[in-house]
């Protein structure tokens, strides 16, 4: 619409906005703010042919508007206009500047910011003014926010949060006014760890023209969530995410999330505000139901007295969780990784000390392995341990040798280990030891038979399978023999480690 008279575009979209107001949300005391008198004076003026072009069948409204020049008594008319309007109508009162704090307003069921404010008082006693119980206006009260967005679907990427400045200071004050509505804002932000299409509380309308891309209206409800809430409720989001996934929230120090935050982190700052006192109460009840775990090693510690009431040991296995998921043994060796960096407090050594904790794990699996070596030898009179050999206890006596003799191929078993095993007559190398049971066998057989043409399937009289034995060897010899990866074996004996 243009012309000598013609409304604005501002204009015409904060018309638009009111009269829909009308139609969907039963508008009938409007109080519209506005920068400039003329433009106060322009809205009502204009405002009867819009909504007779933009919706026929809506009464045509009561329109006036007020200013700080006009007489009171007339001003006080205009405004009692607002309390009972005619049968079948609604009324508007436009103002500019002149409604502040301390003018008596009639109950108003509807507040419209027509052009954008950038005075946050303003803005805080207009939203007031909308939000205020009356009597004579029961029911919701709508705050409307004309916005302009971008015609073409192309520029909607480019939408510039500057731009709607007005918006997020209103959504702002409504939320200081509105705790509900507040929590609501804030659990949408907690969604943005997941997804660029938050849900916004119902309270809040967004309504774009007829043919609006879909994407402009998440965009712009996307804006809106980020611009009035805090970037902590997304650290909210993931942390929990990570509840849901692991059932707790001790969360490592530098546990990353997949899409890159640094949630780890994020759970020390937590414990840190907290602890400080700098942490507001909406925050705390909000973690502590997610069972926020304040104190960790308190925490800890506390799970670790549990365990032992339930087995009467701290000898907890590593992938042993707790009935609620908790991964106990791993948090067990964290106890006593911050022993051993000294941050661990002596009335909480002490503590677990009582309880029989172990704090060297690796000396006392070298000290259970020879107990139970120095046993099995004194039973069998030698060291040749199945490998799935297991103890009455439970220990699991073969497959523990098994390790070591691979450790020990790589230098890392400990010298004092070594030597109790040694003097139990350990065989460190498997290989060499069956090459000399062999070649044990070659000399008997050579000495009953003056030769060792050995039939391929001759098992002597001591048991031993020498057929096979010599067989083994030909192939060997010959280099059919491959390992797993494919590679020759040969003849040639390995180079065992050293023990550390």
């Amino acid at each position: 619409m243009e012309g000598p008279g013609a409304p604005s575009l501002q204009m015409l979209v904060a018309q638009a906005a009111l009269i829909r107001a009308a139609q969907h949300h039963g508008v009938r005391r409007a109080v519209t703010f506005h920068h400039k008198v003329a433009d106060a004076a322009e809205f009502p003026r204009t405002l009867p042919a819009a909504v007779r072009r933009l919706a026929p069948r809506l009464p045509v409204p009561d329109t006036a508007h007020v200013h700080g020049g006009m007489d009171h008594g007339l001003r006080d008319e205009i405004l009692d206009s607002l309390r009972n309007p005619h049968p079948g109508t609604w009324s508007t009162v436009s103002n500019a500047r002149c409604l502040g704090e301390g003018t008596d307003i009639p109950a108003i069921d509807a507040v419209l910011f027509a052009h954008p404010k950038t005075s946050g008082v303003d803005i805080v006693q207009a939203v007031g003014r909308a939000l205020r119980p009356h009597p004579d206006a029961p029911g919701d009260s709508t705050v409307i926010v004309p916005i302009t967005v971008p015609e073409e679907d192309g520029e909607i990427g480019d939408l510039d949060a500057g731009a709607y400045t007005t918006l997020w200071q209103i959504v702002r004050a409504l939320r200081a006014h509105d705790e509900p509505l507040g929590i609501a804002l804030d659990t949408s932000r907690a969604h943005l760890h997941s997804t660029d299409d938050p849900p916004i509380p119902a309270k809040i309308t967004v309504e774009l023209p007829a043919g609006a891309a879909d994407r402009l209206l998440a965009q712009v409800q996307l804006l809106m969530v980020r611009q009035v809430t805090s970037p902590w409720w997304e650290g909210y989001g993931h942390a929990t995410t990570y509840r849901e996934q692991h059932n707790h929230l001790d969360v490592p120090a530098e546990h990353v999330t997949d899409t890159g935050h640094r949630l780890g982190r994020w759970i020390l700052n937590a414990r840190k505000h907290h602890r400080k006192g700098w942490m507001p109460a909406d925050r705390i009840t909000a973690l502590d139901r997610l069972g926020m775990i304040w104190d960790p090693d308190q925490h800890r510690f506390e799970t670790a007295l549990t365990y032992h009431a339930a087995h009467g040991h701290l000898a907890v296995p590593q992938a042993h969780r707790t009935d609620d998921g908790y991964p106990l043994g791993t948090r067990i060796n964290v106890l006593r990784r911050t022993y051993a960096q000294g941050r661990l407090t002596q009335e909480r050594i002490d503590a677990l000390d009582e309880l029989g904790m172990v704090w060297h794990t690796r000396d006392q699996a070298n000290e259970q392995l020879i107990r139970h070596a120095r046993a099995y030898h004194s039973a069998h009179g030698h060291l040749r341990v199945p490998h799935d050999h297991v103890t009455e206890d439970g220990y699991p006596l073969g497959n523990t040798l098994k390790i070591r003799r691979s450790r020990y191929a790589h230098g890392d078993v400990h010298a004092d280990v070594v030597q109790a095993l040694d003097e139990l007559g350990m065989i460190w190398d498997l290989r060499q030891a069956r090459f000399a049971d062999g070649l044990a066998a070659c000399h008997r057989y050579g000495e009953r038979h003056g030769d060792l043409r050995v039939p391929v399937t001759f098992i002597d009289p001591e048991g031993y399978n020498l057929g096979d034995f010599i067989a083994y060897q030909r192939a060997l010899h010959a280099g059919t023999v491959r390992d797993r990866a494919g590679r020759t074996r040969t003849l040639l004996p390995r180079t065992p480690g050293r023990p550390r």
